[in-house]
């Protein structure tokens, strides 16, 4: 107290209008009124503060954020090159934000702690917990930007573009998001023929995927863009991503209310037993006559609406949020048509990434037009007079004669070189740290500390880009609070092949095993054990008959003989003699 009223008399010496509280204030403030109650007993005369710094608030590191924040530096850095004819988008998707059922409004927020929220019903302050409840509305952000010339200048500001989308019909996808980005540009966008993204490598954003590379492309072609650059971060390092300054600010929105379901009428009937996302879906296949996806969305009309007019209100850096439409199923329809057409594409059947690149167009656009690293993806016209591809260059030809790739950061010594003296290599990954470190697959926190087994296979999942099965190990068991955590965690979000489950650290995945690999053998090896098993050819996941103790290949794939396996049985309670 001492310190703070000599720091006050030195800041402020000799004013007339100088206010410092007095050493004796600040004692008052920690006495009791009445220095004869019980209470008072309790008063010391001391005040123990200590340090403290929010769990929350901490990251876990990855081997190549170093990398990582360079490469999005190089980024910024062309894009504010080309300033004058580039625009950068950096996108996020917040967390979802829970709708309780009719009458059961839930906090909007997901922090576990007690407070009053003004409630959807105008029934007054009131919020239930937020478990088990199957709708959610996720608000995906994006912040449009025109680049700044220097990167030491901002590049926290720009047009927030916040869509709110049903998390059960319409979740988060790469082709989504494309559509959106279209959507939400206005006319004088369209004047730039350069783009950049910057997004945190969810399986929505992963530059690797063969979904996300085609969605970028369908960008580069429909706005008809010289040059387009992405870039993501790596694991556990989204902070990089100037998207997220922007969420502390789309919480305010959220302080103090809660959400619950619109009462449907006749067809409430339909969809009141329903707990879960899982039996949206499931409804929506058994009775496609049924229109559960409308229902979905005139379940949370009111909610949406609400936030819709709490987010609107807010402002960042100046510039007020943009409210956009989420895209509908027939834009992501008309979407896949176009790439389909021009690159002779299936999208019917599951896209694997090794097939899809060995498509002839593909192949053609790929070797003229594209590069891809681990945490880039480039698209950029060629110079021929005439291209099938796309039209004439936009940019003046001294202009695009200047635009090279983004470079990759490349070590001279312990440090990266700047993007001066790199400017204008071919991007490569011989500088990854986690493609060079030996026997690391990403870090030493990825790797499970336990070997893995068939025995300590707990459930199968899917991967959402080319639907193979996969395993989730742990080392002792699983129970149904841990299962059930799980089963909502899928509900909600992606899972990919070789993607981390940060949310559960005691979860693991084979991470060898990308989207070009063949079932593994564990998942034979545990047989009917295991809900959601299936016997499919490993290769081509086309239906086989069930050969006990052989791992499955149909006929056009097997080119050996089926490996006899171990059938993983169940164990149940010994016998009582």
């Amino acid at each position: 107290m001492r310190k703070c009223e000599v720091e006050m008399e030195r800041s402020f010496p000799n004013s007339p209008m100088n206010f410092i509280p007095s050493y004796e204030y600040f004692r008052l403030q920690f006495v009791p009124r009445n220095s004869h109650t019980e209470v008072s007993k309790r008063y010391y005369g001391r005040f123990d503060v200590k340090f403290g710094l929010q769990k929350r608030t901490l990251h876990k590191s990855h081997v190549d954020q170093h990398f990582g924040a360079k490469q999005f530096q190089f980024l910024k850095a062309m894009a504010g090159k080309f300033c004058d004819h580039s625009l950068a988008f950096f996108m996020d998707d917040k967390a979802t934000i829970p709708v309780g059922f009719v009458g059961a409004p839930v906090s909007a927020t997901r922090r576990q702690r007690s407070v009053l929220m003004a409630g959807l019903d105008g029934r007054g302050l009131n919020a239930m917990d937020h478990d088990n409840i199957p709708q959610h509305i996720v608000p995906s952000v994006s912040i449009k930007i025109v680049p700044p010339k220097e990167l030491t200048d901002s590049w926290y500001c720009g047009k927030p573009i916040i869509t709110l989308k049903d998390a059960i019909f319409q979740p988060s996808s790469a082709f989504r998001h494309a559509a959106e980005v279209v959507k939400h540009l206005s006319v004088a966008d369209h004047n730039r023929p350069m783009m950049f993204f910057g997004t945190d490598g969810g399986p929505d954003h992963n530059v690797t995927s063969i979904l996300v590379m085609l969605s970028y492309i369908y960008i580069f072609i429909e706005l008809d863009l010289d040059f387009l650059g992405a870039a993501r971060t790596p694991p556990n390092f989204s902070v990089v991503n100037p998207a997220e300054r922007f969420m502390s600010v789309a919480n305010i929105a959220l302080v103090g209310v809660s959400l619950s379901r619109n009462n449907l009428g006749a067809d409430e009937k339909k969809v009141k037993s329903f707990t879960s996302k899982k039996q949206w879906r499931d409804a929506h296949q058994k009775r496609p006559d049924i229109d559960y996806p409308q229902l979905a969305l005139d379940g949370t009309k009111d909610a949406r609406k609400l936030l819709s007019d709490r987010f609107e209100r807010l402002t960042y850096k100046g510039e007020q949020v943009q409210i956009g439409e989420p895209a509908t199923e027939e834009e992501i329809s008309e979407l896949k048509l176009k790439i389909s057409a021009l690159f002779d594409i299936d999208f019917s059947a599951a896209l694997l990434k090794a097939k899809v690149l060995k498509v002839p167009a593909v192949e053609e656009f790929f070797a003229d037009h594209v590069r891809c690293t681990k945490y880039t993806f480039q698209v950029k016209k060629c110079k021929k007079d005439e291209c099938r591809f796309h039209e004439k260059i936009r940019l003046p030809v001294e202009v695009f004669d200047d635009v090279h790739w983004v470079p990759s950061p490349e070590l001279k010594g312990d440090h990266y070189l700047n993007f001066e003296d790199v400017y204008g290599r071919e991007p490569t990954d011989k500088d990854v740290p986690s493609l060079n470190t030996a026997g690391s697959l990403e870090s030493d926190a990825l790797k499970p500390p336990f070997p893995l087994a068939h025995t300590r296979a707990r459930m199968i999942v899917r991967c959402t880009e080319c639907e193979f099965p996969r395993l989730l190990y742990t080392k002792y068991g699983i129970d149904k609070s841990l299962k059930a955590k799980l089963e909502a965690y899928f509900e909600e979000k992606l899972f990919v092949c070789g993607a981390d489950l940060p949310e559960f650290p005691q979860v693991f995945q084979n991470r060898k095993l990308s989207c070009r690999e063949p079932i593994s053998l564990h998942y034979y090896q545990t047989g009917s054990a295991l809900p959601g098993f299936m016997p499919q050819c490993a290769k081509c996941l086309c239906d086989v008959t069930r050969t006990p103790n052989t791992i499955l290949y149909c006929d056009k794939c097997c080119t050996q003989t089926p490996k006899p396996v171990k059938v993983f049985k169940k164990q149940g309670r010994p016998k009582k003699n």
